[in-house]
């Protein structure tokens, strides 16, 4: 569990995020998401949804996210690797499935719509049509620099 994440137990609430929000991202539904030291939280129009709390996922923060062509949402975590959302539910993605490092401080989609993460310990890309998701990992073995890539003007 991450020692700075400052979540609440609610779930839905009139009032917005209460702690840090690092991203704020409009989806293709109108819906407002941000990217929170609370976690995913949503905003449909009403309410605030804390989709972390409520969906039972780990409680990390959440710096970056993105919605891709295809209109899945991915959210970058620090320690929880990436979460994925398709509408429905919530996937889990972390070293274990192939990424470089769990602490994801950027996402970029290329027109080629392979996903990069930047992470502590340097990049993965990613497609995200393979039905496994299959990454190619970038990092000082490869010849970066540094491993350290958080934010977008690092990358």
């Amino acid at each position: 569990m991450d020692p700075y994440f400052n979540g609440t137990q609610t779930f839905t609430t009139s009032k917005g995020p209460e702690r840090i929000t690092r991203n704020v991202l409009q989806d293709r539904n109108g819906h407002y998401w941000f990217a929170t030291w609370d976690g995913i939280i949503r905003y449909d129009g009403e309410s605030f949804t804390n989709f972390t709390n409520k969906e039972g996922l780990r409680r990390f923060r959440v710096f970056s996210m993105l919605e891709d062509s295809n209109g899945i949402i991915w959210f970058g975590t620090i320690g929880a690797g990436l979460y994925r959302y398709d509408g429905e539910s919530f996937t889990n993605i972390t070293t274990k499935n192939g990424l470089v490092n769990d602490s994801v401080g950027c996402i970029y989609e290329d027109k080629s719509g392979h996903i990069w993460f930047g992470t502590q310990a340097g990049i993965s890309c990613c497609d995200p049509s393979a039905s496994i998701l299959s990454c190619r990992n970038f990092s000082t073995e490869n010849g970066l620099p540094n491993g350290c890539l958080l934010s977008s003007s690092d990358a």
